[in-house]
């Protein structure tokens, strides 16, 4: 199978340690058919998402976003299927929510349980798919070159730092019990070379 990775003594399709561990008692219980109970309901959080971050941006009620992410996006058919990409896109949309959120907030106690919350998603989302942290980067860079943004963003610092922090460790974390499990991290290995391949497309196009 196209990406299958020989580890130790068996065969490792999904790449991310957060899958597999999960995986392994849903199949023990209900077979294939149990696994899908990690997939499909990422397709309705994902939409849930959407529709809060279309709110927070300005829209009415959300439900144009609603539908167009649950029914016309690839999150869709990414659902039906055990594989990282609806519930790591489930994630991340729920994590640029919650980041608009603590950039809304008055800096309190809730808004700081937030911020762990949000980094802990965070590292989880990239976990789950680590071209992720790509997007997030680029994102950040975003908000910290545009003025108004960047005003919001310095008035929440604490909570944003500690979104960071929490967002650090938690990879940190799962980077120190990936590796042993899986003899390698496979996920930076392919992300690697599809940026190196990206690179080497940038001449012909």
């Amino acid at each position: 199978l196209l990406k299958t990775q020989r580890t130790d003594e068996g065969w490792v399709q999904v790449t991310s340690l957060p899958m597999i561990l999960t995986a392994v008692p849903l199949w023990s219980i209900g077979g294939a058919s149990a696994l899908l109970l990690l997939t499909v309901p990422s397709a309705a959080i994902a939409a849930l998402a959407a529709r809060r971050l279309a709110r927070q941006l300005g829209a009415s009620s959300g439900q144009a976003a609603f539908w167009l992410v649950g029914l016309g996006s690839p999150v869709l058919f990414y659902s039906a299927d055990f594989w990282e990409h609806g519930p790591s896109i489930a994630i991340a949309l729920w994590v640029l929510s919650l980041v608009l959120g603590m950039a809304d907030g008055d800096g309190g106690r809730r808004d700081l349980i937030t911020a762990i919350v949000t980094g802990a998603l965070a590292a989880l989302c990239v976990t789950l798919r680590s071209e992720v942290a790509l997007s997030f980067g680029f994102i950040g860079l975003a908000l910290v070159a545009t003025k108004v943004e960047r005003s919001r963003l310095t008035s929440r610092l604490p909570s944003f730092g500690l979104a960071v922090a929490s967002f650090a460790i938690m990879s940190a974390v799962w980077l120190r019990f990936e590796s042993p499990k899986l003899g390698t991290v496979s996920r930076g290995t392919r992300t690697s070379g599809q940026l190196g391949q990206a690179g080497l497309d940038v001449g012909p196009r």
